[in-house]
Parts: structure tokens; C-alpha cells; sequence
């Protein structure tokens, strides 16, 4: 024969814990009244006192800790970018070399040549218009 486990909604445990917080009973006194054993009644009065300070946290430090996280987003997005437009550059200086030379052999035209395919064949010039 199973038995299923109480479970007691959080306004419960609350009240029970605030009653022992005040303490005005003991906690046997208050496990008899609320039918609930003492030491879970000292766990719900401890978990209460811990949590206690965080409910009188001030609003606007949630906010900077949340602009802190948007920040730091935005500068791993701007490391990313940064890593991108060096590879870019690196190809476009490939590939100008590789125009550069007779028909793109050599050792430009090899090293080069899997770059400039992995944009279908266009120029890296088209997407960096503003530079070399």
C-alpha cells in the first residue's frame, strides 16, 4: 500500500512559518495545531528567515544587473563582428593578390582559391564596397 506525500501550498507555509518566527508556541505546540511535523516546521522557519532580505531588494539594482547582461551580449556580438570582418579582410587581401597574379596560380591562387569559392565565386569586394 502506497501512501502519497502531503503537500501543503506556499501561503500555508507561510503562515505556519511566520507563527514560528513570532515565537509565541514552540514548535511542538504549533506541529499539533497545524499537523505538521516540528522539524519541517524549523526547515520552513529557516528557508523564511534566509529568503527574508531578498524581498526587500531595491528594484533599480534588478535593472542594472539586467543592462550588465545586455552589455555584455552586446559586446560578445561585437567580437564576433570583429573576428568577421578581420577573416574578410585577410580574403580580400587573397584575393586582390590572386587578381594580381597571372591568372591566379601560384601560391596565392591556391590558398585563396576555397575562399573566394565559399562565396559562390563573387568578388569579397562587394561586401566590404568601403575598403581597399
Amino acid at each position: 500500500m502506497t501512501t502519497t506525500r502531503k503537500q501543503y501550498s506556499p501561503k500555508f507555509k507561510a503562515k505556519v512559518a511566520v507563527e514560528a518566527i513570532r515565537g509565541e508556541r514552540t514548535l511542538s505546540q504549533l506541529a499539533s495545531q497545524f499537523h505538521v511535523h516540528p522539524v519541517q516546521i524549523g526547515q520552513w522557519r529557516k528557508t523564511a528567515t534566509e529568503q527574508l532580505a531578498d524581498l526587500f531588494v531595491d528594484g533599480r539594482k534588478s535593472k542594472r544587473s539586467g543592462e550588465e547582461a545586455e552589455k555584455d551580449a552586446l559586446y560578445e556580438e561585437i567580437g564576433r563582428l570583429k573576428v568577421e570582418l578581420d577573416w574578410l579582410k585577410k580574403k580580400w587581401v587573397c584575393w586582390t593578390e590572386r587578381g594580381a597574379a597571372a591568372g591566379g596560380t601560384g601560391a596565392w591562387g591556391d590558398q585563396c582559391g576555397a575562399a573566394v569559392r565559399t562565396f559562390g565565386g563573387e568578388p569579397v569586394g562587394t561586401v566590404l564596397p568601403g575598403s581597399g
